[in-house]
């Protein structure tokens, strides 16, 4: 359910690389992962790629943004 309601919220396309994805090769990511702390919560949850969820996985927010600006 929540992957769906991002996806529509999202236009279908990753949060970090903006490609349109199809929802079935899409993968919900904790923007601060449930390891450091994270929720379910929408406010803390994007759809993105699964490549995308792989690289970022348990990384702090800041570093995420680093590699993202980086890219």
């Amino acid at each position: 359910m929540k992957a769906q309601r991002l996806f529509l919220l999202q236009g279908g396309k990753c949060f970090y690389c903006s490609k349109s994805q199809d929802i079935a090769d899409a993968s919900v990511e904790h923007i601060i992962p449930k390891s450091l702390g994270g929720t379910n919560e929408l406010d803390n949850t994007a759809l993105c790629c699964k490549s995308m969820n792989q690289l970022l996985s348990d990384l702090p927010p800041k570093k995420k943004m680093e590699i993202i600006l980086s890219w």
